[in-house]
């Protein structure tokens, strides 16, 4: 249980800072280009393949999340972020899945932030 409290709190503090090391390649990426070259770890051109797969679900949270596109996609990184911490191995985009997946049943509007943090903790839980 200590595990669980101690990564939500890295998990908050992650939250509240800049981006993920290696995510500050270009203020100007959009935050899908920034998930996808997160998740390639190399630059990505906008019309990429992954690109549009990232944007769709950023598309998606944003019908259930309160928080901003940039945000949504900072949530994303620092869920990754967070479980590599813990060598949990987690992809960006399994990531980005399972908030959207767990954002499906939210009304319009929901704290997504506080989902981040739970869903991150409950990975970290399911491999103990």
């Amino acid at each position: 249980m200590r595990l669980v409290a101690a990564a939500a709190a890295a998990l908050l503090a992650l939250l509240l800072t800049a981006w993920p090391v290696g995510a500050q390649l270009s203020s100007e990426l959009s935050p899908e280009e920034l998930l996808a070259s997160i998740e390639l770890s190399q630059d990505v051109m906008p019309d990429e393949p992954l690109v549009a797969e990232f944007a769709e679900r950023l598309d998606a949270l944003e019908q259930h999340c309160a928080e901003d596109r940039r945000t949504l996609a900072d949530l994303v990184a620092g869920i990754h972020r967070e479980l590599a911490d813990h060598d949990v191995q987690h992809s960006v985009r399994y990531a980005a899945a399972g908030l959207e997946a767990a954002s499906e049943d939210l009304p319009a509007g929901s704290n997504c932030t506080d989902l981040a943090t739970a869903y991150a903790s409950t990975i970290l839980n399911a491999v103990g």
